[in-house]
């Protein structure tokens, strides 16, 4: 009798902990994992920092990644943003503390036209009022792990450096006639 009320005194003491202290809680995917809860970004310049550890890959970030050819994908999150103007915007995902890229494309799944992709950010050039769909993925070109930390800047790109040419006709003429 002895050993069944000890038992059952065991049995008692471990309900309680389970009920005092419950389950680990699981941690959920990002809201925007997938294309259907892409994150809109409302102006620019944007900025936002993310925990991707948790962030699934589907079909819509394959589909992105027949163009492009990125080694891997992990951990991917969409973002939408309708550009106010023709104007060049870089996507930058560089300062994430895992190897990021970046894939700006239009269309929808099943018709997707990348633009632009490319490790740790991508530039295009937009058109007013066009919709581009932008996916920050894990490239596994640190060598493992599942996202972390990504971090995304969109901003309008600044302008290509102005270059001033003079050819010095002497030193074709010279040049030309060696």
């Amino acid at each position: 009798m002895k050993g069944s009320q000890r038992l059952a005194a065991a049995v008692a003491a471990a309900l309680t902990m389970v009920a005092i202290t419950g389950t680990p809680a699981l941690a959920a995917p990002p809201s925007n994992d997938v294309y259907g809860g892409a994150e809109v970004i409302a102006a620019v310049p944007f900025s936002t920092a993310l925990d991707t550890t948790e962030a699934t890959t589907d079909a819509d970030d394959t589909e992105m990644n027949a163009t492009c050819g990125a080694p891997a994908m992990d951990a991917s999150v969409w973002f939408t943003f309708t550009s106010p103007t023709d104007e060049a915007y870089l996507a930058d995902a560089s300062a994430s503390d895992y190897s990021a890229g970046v894939f700006v494309a239009t269309g929808t799944p099943g018709s997707f036209e990348v633009l632009a992709c490319g490790p740790g950010g991508a530039a295009w050039q937009a058109t007013a009022g066009q919709t581009y769909s932008i996916l920050v993925i894990d490239d596994q070109e640190d060598g493992g792990g599942n996202g972390g930390i990504m971090q995304l800047t969109l901003e309008v790109a600044p302008p290509p450096p102005a270059l001033d040419v003079t050819v010095n006709t002497l030193v074709a003429k010279v040049i030309s006639q060696t």
